[in-house]
């Protein structure tokens, strides 16, 4: 999902910190190193919650294996409702505030 559509609604858009130095860890994950994808799931779940203020406020997860990779690690309970891929989004939280129109 481009980032650009969140901000035709009347939402706020909070980022989380050092969002370009997140990462869930699948990487290291599917390469054997374990420890090294805790590390980086533990700091993105952090990251998360302050973003999300504990897990209060809905996240976007723009990749459907990274989101199954967050949700995996996570050990934060309230974090789990929280995560939404991107159709997920839309159909919760966007598609009564967005206009749509046929392409074509």
């Amino acid at each position: 999902m481009r980032l650009t559509a969140l901000f035709h609604c009347p939402l706020q858009v909070i980022l989380p910190k050092n969002l370009s130095s997140q990462c869930c860890g699948m990487m290291f994950n599917s390469r054997g190193l374990k420890d090294a994808a805790a590390a980086k799931g533990a700091a993105l779940e952090q990251a998360l919650l302050e973003a999300s203020e504990n897990g209060k406020l809905p996240i976007v997860c723009d990749t459907s294996p990274c989101l199954s990779q967050v949700k995996a690690g996570i050990s934060e309970p309230s974090l789990r409702f929280a995560l939404y891929e991107p159709v997920e989004f839309i159909r919760h939280f966007l598609v009564d505030k967005l206009e749509f129109n046929k392409v074509g």
